[in-house]
């Protein structure tokens, strides 16, 4: 179960690695093929007349999200405030492009443009929706952030040595990409530590609703949490009717079966652990932790359960094959984890409903569908530009 402002915080890590990798240091160099950055001079790429962009415009990097907005907004205007934490306008562009980017990616990935123009049955288009995830996690990061000052909440030492670095990386080029500006990210990825701050400081050790061991189990009991290691015998590439190759992978199972209920007590994981790396068809070596949600072949939940901690079993032939079972404790570490991950995101809905928020009217009014058009022709002009850059670095060395 991912944690939503987890996911936030990665996003806006990816962002980071980005950032510093495409510095006007890159450009300057030219030693970093992955990285291109443009350089001064470069001559404006041309595209395919699509976009009707053909360079990046002055006035996109000054302000990228006066831009994208069409001067709807610009990037040091207050779009939001939640519990009286303000939101930056390049937040929210920030976070747009972000959740835009990502799945446009997705569909040109299967060759298929994303049409922000399509209306759906309620009368929205596409780019109405993803202007609405930008706000709810505009929302959802001001929630956080003012629960966690409420608390007395402050950034670790690793944390201001992250935002340290974040701050030293910012480069034009990325943050005209992303449509935001430096102050927007910095208080963004700020926003996001003390989410995280916020959930150690109620369920980590210690915390005011920290989960003891008996409220681990029923939420164990309550999920469908086991944990296991296991050896797959394969027979799923068997011919239908090869009953002298099921029957020895079947025999197979059962020697180990045999070998492993042999050992003692203290040395039968151990031995499984070494046996799961020769036999195992898949290669896992690890123990293996599942629950209700897990998709799994049908049989492996039902041999797993069956069995107490310690005990061994052997599955019915499933649609990979056999399994040869060794049932083990759940991982108290992985197992409070979790239950913090969905304790924590029933608080966040609570918080967001009882939320006081007040949207801008430019927002309110936004163009959803030019904005995103706007967006995309700027990145896309973007790319064409470094493109053309780095093209021109390696035909000079």
């Amino acid at each position: 179960m991912k944690k939503r402002w987890i996911a936030l915080l990665l996003a806006l890590a990816m962002l980071l690695g980005a950032l510093t990798g495409c510095g006007d240091k890159a450009a300057d160099d030219g030693d970093d093929e992955n990285n291109p950055a443009a350089g001064d001079g470069t001559e404006p790429a041309e595209n395919d007349g699509e976009t009707g962009l053909t360079e990046v415009p002055a006035e996109a990097r000054e302000d990228p999200v006066a831009y994208v907005t069409d001067g709807a907004v610009h990037g040091d205007d207050v779009v939001m405030t939640v519990n009286g934490i303000d939101v930056p306008a390049g937040a929210f562009t920030y976070w747009l492009s972000d959740q835009y980017g990502s799945d446009a990616y997705l569909y040109q990935s299967y060759g298929v443009a994303l049409d922000v123009t399509e209306v759906g049955e309620d009368g929205t288009t596409v780019a109405d929706h993803y202007v609405q995830q930008a706000e709810q996690i505009c929302q959802m990061n001001a929630v956080l952030q003012s629960k966690a000052l409420e608390a007395g909440l402050e950034l670790t030492e690793e944390q201001k040595e992250g935002l340290t670095q974040l701050e030293e990386s910012f480069d034009q080029d990325s943050l005209t990409y992303y449509a935001t500006n430096a102050e927007a990210l910095t208080a963004a990825y700020e926003a996001s530590c003390l989410a995280s701050n916020l959930q150690d400081s109620l369920y980590g050790e210690g915390g005011a609703e920290a989960p003891t061991a008996e409220t681990l189990a029923d939420y164990a009991e309550e999920t469908g949490t086991y944990t296991c290691r296991y050896i797959l015998l394969y027979t799923a590439d068997l011919e239908e009717g090869d009953d002298e190759s099921r029957a020895a992978q079947l025999a197979q199972a059962q020697a180990l079966y045999d070998q492993l209920a042999a050992c003692a007590p203290e040395e039968l994981e151990e031995t499984f652990s070494r046996l799961q790396a020769e036999y195992n068809y898949d290669g896992n070596t690890d123990p293996f932790t599942f629950n209700d949600k897990s998709s799994l072949a049908e049989g492996f939940r039902e041999t797993v359960s069956a069995v107490d901690v310690g005990e061994l079993a052997i599955s019915d032939e499933t649609m990979y094959g056999y399994f040869v079972i060794l049932r083990l404790d759940n991982d108290l570490d992985a197992l409070r984890e979790d239950y913090a991950s969905g304790a924590f995101e029933g608080k966040i809905d609570q918080w967001m409903e009882e939320a006081d928020v007040t949207v801008s009217d430019a927002l309110e009014e936004l163009d959803a569908v030019g904005t995103l058009q706007r967006l995309q022709a700027l990145q896309d002009a973007l790319i064409a530009e470094l493109t053309a850059a780095y093209a021109d670095t390696e035909t000079a060395e």
